[in-house]
């Protein structure tokens, strides 16, 4: 690393020639007893790369000057020059020197010079706070009980899914055919205007011939597991109350693992609470898997926006 001092000097201890890449010091004041710096002896800029005592290993003619012969009693000083500077404004990438803009050393990330901008582009391998994001493809959804239900998708690929106010149950799926079990969902939700009547959204087992849904759903302030239909309420398997920290659980899980299906939630899509877990066939046998809104308001229409869908 580049090291600078303040009023520092020493005196060449011997004659050199314009070629030599060490030398030995005297009289020194002030000057580093270790790290890269840069010198003058008369008309030559020097960079010293370690010390050893008074001795120091040299690389010659730096910043472009000329190396030539130095005398006996020569002074030295520890100055800075542009190369000083520059060193202070490099990025490296994992050791590598992709741009002068700053000096970080980004490990894991591609970093690349965007000289036209004047910046520099930094590209992470990785996310480290949320799970991955899957972009969910709209054209392997089909939509079970539509009614007035909408849905949009967004310029970024996620699905916007509407539920018009309604004054009674109207249940909207917008899902996918179940895959073969075993299988996880994991969805990555937005939630809209829960806070209303019996307004709820999230992810539910549909089954498209008894018209039934198994759902794991915000009904703020609670995550709630209901059996239901598109039109009535069956019963209640887990109701959570998470007061304001329910709005913090947007991840969304479901597993079908071929004995039992399991609901969980998350925050971050790495680690998960489990709400509720059941016989597989209990109260239906799942067709289609997905989206579940209900506005339950007459009043206030409700909304959610699927980000992230992922089948594993």
């Amino acid at each position: 690393m580049e090291v600078f001092t303040n009023e520092a000097s020493a005196k060449l201890d011997g004659d050199i020639t314009d070629s030599v890449t060490t030398l030995t010091i005297k009289d020194p004041i002030s000057v580093p007893a270790t790290g890269t710096f840069r010198i003058r002896i008369d008309d030559e800029l020097i960079k010293v790369t370690s010390t050893a005592s008074l001795v120091w290993t040299i690389v010659r003619g730096d910043d472009g000057t000329t190396p030539i012969a130095h005398l006996d009693n020569a002074i030295i000083y520890i100055v800075v020059t542009k190369s000083s500077v520059d060193s202070l404004v490099s990025i490296q990438s994992s050791g590598s020197e992709v741009s002068n803009r700053r000096i970080l050393n980004f490990i894991g990330a591609t970093v690349a010079d965007n000289s036209g901008n004047s910046r520099c582009d930094i590209t992470l391998s990785s996310k480290r706070f949320e799970a991955d994001w899957t972009t969910p493809i709209d054209a392997n959804f089909v939509w079970l009980n539509q009614g007035t239900g909408s849905r949009v998708v967004n310029p970024n690929g996620s699905i916007y899914m509407l539920s018009p106010a309604n004054a009674s149950i109207a249940s909207r799926g917008y899902m996918i055919a179940c895959p073969a079990t075993p299988y996880i969902i994991t969805a990555r939700l937005a939630f809209g205007i829960l806070d209303v009547g019996s307004a709820c959204a999230g992810l539910a087992w549909g089954d498209n011939v008894g018209s039934k849904l198994h759902s794991l759903h915000r009904f703020s302030p609670f995550i709630q597991v209901n059996r239901l239909t598109y039109t009535a309420f069956s019963s209640n398997d887990a109701s959570v109350s998470m007061g304001i920290a329910s709005n913090d659980f947007n991840w969304m899980q479901l597993e079908d693992n071929g004995t039992n299906r399991i609901f969980r939630v998350g925050i971050d899509g790495f680690n998960w609470i489990q709400i509720f877990s059941t016989g597989r066939t209990t109260h239906l046998t799942p067709t289609h898997v997905g989206l579940y809104l209900d506005s339950h308001n007459a009043t206030w229409p409700t909304g959610v926006n699927l980000h992230s869908f992922a089948i594993t």
